[in-house]
């Protein structure tokens, strides 16, 4: 596999769990990089992780630009930790596909995972 190939998806990676996930524990953000790598693999969805991140309406912390800009230290920590998911899957999350916060009032699904505020489905 080509390096730069690996680094692109990374970054992609690890600038969407931060801002989906950046005030939640490292077993949170795994979960969150976990439903990327689940979903490059399922045929309804893109096939790389950043195809999936930038799919329509997708990973919207990513696109919203009030946020404050990430500091190198948190991105290379949030880089390492997408690296962790990628290449050490430790499959917290099984073949769920979806999450959102907590604070959010969604119907409730049978098979409803949550860590920290976030609810894996």
């Amino acid at each position: 596999m080509d390096i730069n190939y690996i680094d692109t998806q990374l970054s992609c990676m690890a600038v969407a769990i931060y801002h989906e996930a950046h005030t939640q524990s490292e077993r949170a953000k795994k979960a969150v990089g976990e439903i990327i790598i689940n979903r490059s693999k399922h045929k309804g969805f893109g096939k790389t992780p950043c195809d999936v991140i930038h799919e329509k309406g997708q990973f919207v912390g990513v696109f919203d630009y009030t946020h404050a800009e990430i500091s190198k230290e948190d991105f290379l920590k949030t880089k390492l930790i997408a690296w962790q998911v990628w290449f050490k899957p430790e499959n917290i999350i099984g073949n769920r596909l979806y999450f959102y916060d907590d604070s959010i009032k969604l119907k409730k699904h049978k098979n409803d995972l949550k860590i920290d505020n976030l609810i894996f489905y």
